[in-house]
């Protein structure tokens, strides 16, 4: 994790305002605002993170526990943090109206060149996410998913927004990842996750 020296000449590497370093620097200092749901399809836990030093929920082992083994191993992730933050997503639902829903996304993410959220989704479920709310959820010409509403919103505040999908990374990948370099590490299912120092 960055020192608060190494936070601010960050900062000031990026040209972030002022105003964009103390919504980063909040979410850098506080706990995640909510606990992760664990249902009949998906496996929730806490992944003990030797980059951050803390326990990192995860509501889905494959898909946000890949992003999560990525995220330790490339040099381009700085910290990350999940469940950092609930943002309102205004868009016209496809009945029509205008809608705002409150949404909390996976991870936020300080990279070497960027930050922001990131919202991780299954690829087999973002054609059904775009069908039921096109306005939200759009596949660009190259394959990339992106939710207009929430760019709209990040940039507001100086931030980025990115949807990612499980079929970035090949299930050999994620293997090589967690028996490479991730040895003997040992995740921690649980129903009742919070961030904890390792």
């Amino acid at each position: 994790m960055l020192t608060t020296e190494e936070f601010r000449a960050w900062c000031q590497r990026l040209q972030i305002s002022k105003e964009t370093e103390a919504i980063i620097a909040k979410i850098r200092e506080s706990p995640p605002v909510r606990k992760v749901r664990g249902g009949a399809s998906n496996v929730t836990g806490r992944y003990p993170s030797p980059k951050m030093g803390a326990s990192i929920q995860f509501e889905s082992q494959h898909v946000e526990l890949w992003a999560i083994y990525a995220m330790e191993c490339d040099d381009q992730v700085l910290e990350y943090y999940d469940q950092s933050a609930r943002i309102p997503l205004r868009y016209r639902a496809k009945s029509g109206h205008n809608t705002t829903q409150w949404h909390t996304p996976d991870f936020f993410v300080l990279r070497q060149g960027s930050v922001g959220w990131e919202e991780w989704k299954p690829a087999s479920s973002l054609d059904k996410l775009a069908f039921d709310m096109p306005a939200r959820y759009q596949r660009e010409a190259h394959g990339q998913w992106r939710c207009p509403p929430g760019e709209t919103y990040s940039e507001q505040v100086g931030l980025s927004s990115r949807v990612r999908s499980s079929a970035e990374y090949h299930p050999l990948y994620i293997q090589n990842l967690k028996f490479c370099r991730i040895s003997g590490r040992i995740m921690l299912p649980s129903r009742r996750p919070r961030r904890v120092r390792c």
